[in-house]
């Protein structure tokens, strides 16, 4: 009797992992079907939440790639760097994969406990019998199972394989960061150029509407645009533009395009010519005070083929270095700053010092490498930490299952105990031999009158 219930739980037991049990819930999940939902969805769901970045400032990986350098300068990303930050990272896999055999293990516990049937109930020392030696059998490969998991990741770790076919390679990131920054570089241009557009045109109809009051951001904006007319722009100097100077009452060639012109001037125009872009760049970056006029050079008397030439870019050099001390350097109305990076390094805090834009650069380079191997490990963890589970825990306790019942509870000395019955139980099947004795006399006798 011991034996044959013995093989009915262990049988039980396999079925409702298999799913082929009879007595199936059509309410929840449960058995192997329960497993699968742990699988699939909570340890899949788990690892797709992790965020590979979030965790690592750019303080942080500008230190790593500092460190990983030396006392020597890099021309080009250090390799050492990704290896230093990616390997944390890949550790943060570890918790979820240790919680998803937590899980599967429970389940196989609740399965232990729900696949007696009832002729078991007669006898509940051993249905507990059975219980605990199975739960000792989950737990014996329940240490087995984590360490192996454990070592999944650390073998991950190990060896970082950045020739693996599915890694995004540094030329491949490189080139997703520059054309991400010159998109945001466009996007930030339409934008300030639609606001600008819309601020003119409020203007336009605050004008034909007859009100003529503006807002302190529009007043401020126009003397802005009125300042920005009188001081030479790098760039619109570079392209050779024109400047206009408020005591010439007519166009003039700034510094630059005044030396690039020096065909048709004399030596001494060239000179003073460059003397004044000098001037007008040095007042430019470092304030008046840092482009003072050398002593020793002093202003060369202009050819007689063009002698106005000197005289209005000297008045011209003047008037710009008058404009600079009355007020402020701004930039002009149509300058567009290089935006940073929209994403990762807009979330950065304000106390966090100001980057160089090849720190940025290398900064993003490492964040996109890391992402992309991080997915590879967490897409290989995702395949492996479940089959480790199915074989070491799963498969394991449905083979020896039967075995170890009967090593252990399948002993002459302990039938007594196991057989006993639950008082209520056998109090019940007292009651009910009576009443069958009884129908059974009843019965003789009315076969005996008949």
């Amino acid at each position: 009797l011991i034996l044959q219930l013995m093989t009915r739980f262990a049988s039980s037991f396999i079925s409702s992992i298999d799913g082929t049990s009879s007595e199936i819930s059509t309410k929840e999940l449960c058995g192997g079907a329960r497993i699968y939902y742990i699988f699939n969805s909570v340890f899949g769901n788990s690892l797709e939440t992790i965020d590979p970045t979030h965790n690592l400032t750019v303080s942080d990986i500008r230190t790593a790639i500092r460190n990983s350098t030396g006392p020597r300068p890099s021309l080009f990303v250090p390799e050492l760097a990704f290896d230093l930050l990616v390997k944390p990272q890949i550790k943060m896999l570890e918790a979820p994969s240790q919680r998803c055999v937590e899980l599967v293990y429970e389940e196989l516990i609740k399965i232990c406990h729900t696949c007696g049937s009832q002729e078991l109930l007669r006898f509940p020392r051993l249905q507990a019998k059975l219980i605990e030696v199975v739960s000792d059998l989950l737990r014996e490969r329940l240490g087995p199972c984590s360490a192996y998991v454990e070592s999944l990741i650390s073998i991950q770790r190990a060896y970082i394989n950045t020739n693996h076919p599915n890694f995004l390679g540094a030329a491949a990131a490189m080139s997703s960061v520059i054309q991400n920054k010159q998109e945001q570089e466009r996007k930030s241009a339409l934008a300030e150029d639609r606001r600008k557009r819309e601020k003119r045109r409020q203007r336009e109809l605050g004008g034909i509407n007859g009100s003529t009051s503006l807002s302190p951001e529009d007043e401020e904006e126009q003397a802005l645009e009125q300042k920005a007319q009188t001081i030479p722009i790098r760039s619109q100097s570079a392209k050779g533009t024109r400047t206009m100077s408020p005591h010439i009452g007519k166009p003039q060639e700034s510094g630059i395009a005044a030396t690039l012109n020096g065909a048709n001037q004399s030596p001494h125009a060239m000179f003073g010519a460059t003397n004044t872009t000098r001037d007008s760049f040095l007042n430019y970056f470092f304030g008046k005070d840092g482009a003072q006029p050398s002593p020793s050079l002093p202003p060369q008397p202009s050819s007689q083929n063009r002698p106005s030439n000197h005289a209005n870019d000297i008045s011209t050099s003047q008037s710009i270095r008058r404009t600079e001390v009355r007020s402020p350097v701004m930039p002009p109305d149509d300058y567009v700053p290089v935006p940073e990076y929209i994403g990762e390094v807009n979330s950065l805090e304000n106390t966090e010092p100001t980057l160089s834009d090849r720190e940025l650069l290398e900064t993003e380079l490492i964040r996109r490498l890391i992402s992309s191997y991080f997915d590879i490990v967490r897409e290989t963890i995702a395949d492996q930490v479940p089959k480790a589970i199915m074989h070491l825990l799963v498969n394991h306790s449905k083979d020896v299952v039967q075995n170890r019942l009967v090593s252990e509870l399948y002993k002459e000395d302990l039938f007594g105990e196991l057989l006993y019955e639950d008082d209520g139980i056998k109090a019940e099947r007292e009651k009910c031999e009576r009443l069958l004795e009884t129908y059974k006399e009843a019965a003789k006798i009315v076969g005996e009158v008949l």
